[in-house]
């Protein structure tokens, strides 16, 4: 089991460390803080306001209108979050004819697996989401994200314990191990937030 300090978004929801309360009403619009100079260099701005979270997130293909599904294209659902976030820019909430349109961006993690291999995975940072209409609590959204394929780089499968399906089942939400550390310098520069979450990287023999 190895640790590190580590920060992110990508990516499934559930027992995910969050820079952020629960869902809030979808008023309040995305803002930049005060951040370092640091955004300029990194492409990172810091963000605050709601946002969808999809380190979590399962995918699914969407159809073109042929019916194929190999263009690129996934429908994730993530859920909303309120709070401080990490995206290439800040976007507030939208009410459109199709719904309330809210952007995915980053936020923290607590532990994943360390994926290798040509799978394809999501790329959901700053990606459109629709608030689900049919959730009573407004917490979840649906996001369409672009998928990409890292087979020379590590990618990330936000998980709570060690699971080699983790990194072989499914479209996941995800980011390279490169992304997470740039994501981790600049959250750090940004917020100078002390004391540092330590992030687990999951293996085999974690725990024994």
């Amino acid at each position: 089991m190895m640790k590190g300090r580590w920060w992110m978004l990508l990516l499934p929801a559930g027992l995910v460390l969050i820079l952020a309360a629960g869902p809030s009403p979808a008023g309040k619009s995305a803002k930049p803080t005060a951040a370092s100079s640091s955004s300029a260099d990194s492409g990172f701005v810091l963000c605050e306001g709601i946002y969808a979270l999809c380190t979590r997130a399962l995918c699914s293909p969407i159809a073109g209108p042929d019916g194929a599904t190999d263009g690129g294209l996934v429908s994730c659902k993530c859920s909303v979050q309120s709070g401080h976030s990490v995206g290439g820019k800040c976007q507030g909430p939208k009410d459109t004819p199709a719904g309330k349109l809210i952007f995915s961006r980053y936020s923290l993690i607590r532990s994943y697996v360390q994926c290798k291999n040509s799978r394809m995975w999501a790329n959901c940072v700053d990606s459109p989401c629709f608030i689900d209409a049919d959730n009573p609590l407004s917490a979840t959204a649906t996001c369409t994200c672009n998928t990409l394929s890292t087979p020379n780089q590590m990618y990330i499968a936000t998980s709570d314990f060690y699971n080699p399906a983790a990194c072989t089942t499914g479209i996941i939400s995800s980011a390279t191990t490169d992304q997470g550390n740039a994501i981790a310098q600049f959250y750090e520069s940004a917020t100078h937030m002390d004391p540092y979450v330590t992030i687990t990287i999951l293996t085999p023999d974690a725990g024994k």
